[in-house]
């Protein structure tokens, strides 16, 4: 028998905790020598959801002055003993409970609880009232968007004094979605249509708003995390956008344009590329080094961003898995980087080939296919899908900090949508090489082996009783989740979002908590959890004086700014200026680069009309 196991994993506690309902694994009505309890409760606490014998998931919050939980149980069958119950001592954070009960013929069952402290107010960071005067105007709006999506995409650029903004719009007419049937009707969808204007303020401080054009002229997919489109605009005014990514019955690559004349949103050109034809198939890879129109001869690519630096060269991030089925296998790919070139109006696949050995890209597409990020922790017996998701930030010198998700430890249940670990990299040459923060090199390309690993699964995976991670797993990184700056010091500084609880059957989200963690030249410090970003991923920006400014945009309506490297806070409101409750920020990052002032684009649905609306905004601090 297994008895009372409360312990946190993580030392410091996260800052909010909301508790959603837990999925619960299907289940039939009680029979005979079943082993459930017939009641369940915590001595002044509240279970979450409600105790039902077959539900086998709990959440608990107890208030910061709760030192002890008592944890009573009782057996449905007569004569089951029941282990894990009395009273255990709390510590701030996550505390996790198990109870089993066994039945005289040796049936058993494990309930679950995390019963989850409150911290002291006194342990997070301070919130000060904002002293900075702030002014900004509206640029542009247009309705029946169809376009959230909770990763790090870029859809919105200034270029020559012009911010084109793209979006998916509601569905035409007759229109039937390209890709993923609709797992309940089993047909095709209605979709959506990839769309981009463009805004200008003029002398007398009115708008030019041209547009919108639509772009596909055809239904994309009806998924939006994989429809939402990325914008960038190159150093010769030509435009680009990737859009519509999924890339199972179609080239990865299938849904990319370029405009046909520089700052000209009205013509454009789908880009393919020629001798690839996206079946999988080692026939159909191209060389590693070999320049191309498309960023990569990956076949099966999702959310792509694009990344532009402060001398106008574009990047493309995106997460990559190579479905190997002509060996009758899947494997990971990891993540992806390439850098376009105007002059050949070619795109360059960086990062390394250097797979692990007997791996299946290191015996078949090690010649074709580098990656950025390969992890390198998967087993032909242990497979599946994990979302990589990159973020570039420039500093003022230029050089490129990026961090992303990785797969340190593979817990099967978590379902592969987030990570178990952050990494950090730098490169001083545009990609070419990376260092570490201690300017160490880094062989590519990055795995979890050889990573500057800012957090582990240490301190964001929680074990089960049995010693290990299956399916016992509470924790991991929100991939979508983590992003970089550089402080007052000139160090970097991450931020990621936790998972404070995740369901053991979906993976999916229940609550969040985000973290800051800095490089004091040495080490990364530990993980401080930020009370104002309880259950939002920040928008997070560094200017060229390392102040810090979060444009929530999910949730509330605040921006928090910060001269002292996330140690203390100023809030704003400004529900005016599209930072409202149920929007969606995203930054233009080229304007945020050349001016240290906001621009973004926002989705939500306005309330006075009811109508889904995407909004460009500006904010500018004094």
């Amino acid at each position: 028998m297994k008895y009372l196991n409360s312990f946190i994993i993580f030392s410091i506690a996260i800052a909010c905790f909301s508790i959603s309902t837990f999925a619960q694994p299907a289940s039939s009505s009680l029979e005979p020598d079943v082993a459930v309890l017939s009641s369940l409760s915590i001595d002044g606490l509240t279970l979450n959801p409600a105790f039902d014998a077959n539900k086998f998931f709990y959440a608990v919050v107890a208030p910061s002055e709760t030192a002890t939980a008592t944890v009573s149980a009782t057996p449905a069958k007569t004569g089951a003993s029941v282990a894990g119950t009395g009273v255990s001592n709390l510590k701030t954070g996550n505390n996790f409970v198990y109870i089993e009960v066994e039945t005289v013929t040796g049936k058993t069952a494990v309930y679950k609880v995390n019963v989850f402290r409150m911290p002291p107010a006194s342990d997070l960071p301070a919130i000060l009232p904002g002293d900075d005067k702030f002014t900004g105007y509206h640029m542009m709006t247009f309705e029946d968007h169809r376009d959230v999506r909770a990763t790090n995409h870029t859809p919105i650029v200034t270029y020559n004094g012009w911010t084109y903004m793209a979006w998916a719009d509601a569905e035409k007419p007759g229109d039937v979605g390209t890709h993923n049937p609709n797992p309940v009707t089993g047909t095709n969808d209605a979709g959506r249509h990839l769309m981009i204007a463009r805004s200008k303020m003029k002398a007398d401080g009115t708008m030019i708003v041209e547009g919108p054009v639509d772009i596909s002229g055809y239904a994309m997919v009806r998924d939006a995390s994989h429809r939402a489109p990325t914008l960038a605009v190159d150093k010769d005014g030509y435009i680009h956008i990737i859009a519509n990514q999924k890339g199972r019955t179609e080239p990865g690559w299938a849904h990319y344009w370029r405009s046909d004349n520089p700052e000209d949103i009205t013509g454009w050109t789908k880009i393919t590329q020629a001798g690839y034809s996206g079946a999988r198939s080692a026939s159909n890879y191209l060389p590693a080094d070999q320049p191309m129109d498309i960023p990569s001869a990956d076949d099966y690519i999702t959310y792509p961003s694009f990344w532009t630096d402060r001398n106008g060269e574009i990047y493309l991030t995106w997460h990559k898995t190579v479905l190997t089925l002509q060996f009758n296998a899947r494997e990971f790919g990891g993540s992806g980087l390439a850098r376009y070139n105007t002059e050949t109006q070619k795109w360059v696949e960086l990062g390394g080939n250097a797979y692990p050995a007997g791996s299946r890209h290191e015996q078949y597409f090690s010649r074709f296919r580098k990656s950025l990020v390969y992890h390198d922790k998967i087993t032909p017996d242990n497979q599946g899908y994990a979302v990589s998701i990159l973020q570039l930030f420039f500093d003022k010198n230029n050089r490129m900090h990026i961090v992303g998700g990785l797969q340190d430890r593979w817990p099967d249940a978590m379902g592969g949508y987030g990570g178990t670990a952050v990494f950090y990299a730098c490169s001083k040459d545009g990609g070419e090489t990376f260092s570490k923060a201690d300017g160490s090199p880094l062989t590519l390309p990055i795995t979890p082996s050889n990573a500057d690993t800012v957090v582990g699964h240490e301190i964001t995976l929680a074990q089960g009783n049995n010693g290990d991670v299956g399916n016992n797993y509470a924790y991991g990184i929100y991939s979508g989740g983590i992003c970089v700056g550089i402080g007052t010091d000139g160090n970097p500084i991450v931020s990621f979002t936790r998972y404070s609880q995740v369901n053991p059957i979906s993976g999916r989200i229940n609550s969040t908590g985000v973290y800051l963690t800095r490089w004091d030249e040495t080490k990364w410090t530990t993980p401080v959890p930020q009370s104002n970003f309880a259950t939002v991923t920040p928008l997070f920006f560094t200017d060229n004086n390392g102040v810090m400014t979060s444009l929530l945009g999910t949730e509330k309506q605040e921006i928090f700014r910060s001269y002292d490297n996330g140690n203390t806070w100023r809030q704003y409101f400004a529900a005016d200026l599209g930072i409202r409750t149920g929007g969606v920020a995203r930054l233009d990052w080229s304007y945020a680069y050349a001016t240290g002032q906001f621009r973004y684009q926002v989705y939500y649905t306005d309330t006075a009309d009811g109508r889904t609306k995407t909004s460009a905004y500006t904010l500018i601090f004094d």
